[in-house]
């Protein structure tokens, strides 16, 4: 069985800054392994990151966040697919997938 962690990361975030934040947790945490759209305890919006603490934390290869653009998430030659979600991306909930580099 999976650990799993779920964090909240606020929603006015750029997609730069998403990407240092999911790069400081993968640093200290656990690899991630999913995103979606989340809320506070209170009902305010959120993005949700899923980290697998089964894990160990990674020093190099973080996932990076791009924006997903029709159905399917297009992933470059040298990326495997993470996960595929909805971020809160300056305050708009988009489409978004995960990917890590394969070398």
């Amino acid at each position: 069985m999976t650990d799993v962690s779920v964090l909240g990361v606020k929603p006015d975030l750029d997609l730069t800054e998403l990407n240092a934040w999911v790069t400081a947790r993968e640093q200290t945490m656990a690899p991630v392994i999913g995103i979606a759209k989340g809320a506070t305890s209170n009902g305010k919006p959120e993005t949700a990151v899923s980290f697998d603490l089964n894990q160990d934390t990674l020093e190099t290869n973080f996932a990076r966040v791009k924006l997903k653009v029709g159905d399917a998430p297009v992933l470059a030659p040298n990326e495997v697919l993470v996960c595929e979600g909805k971020a809160y991306i300056s305050g708009v909930l988009t489409p978004v997938f995960l990917v890590r580099k394969t070398t």
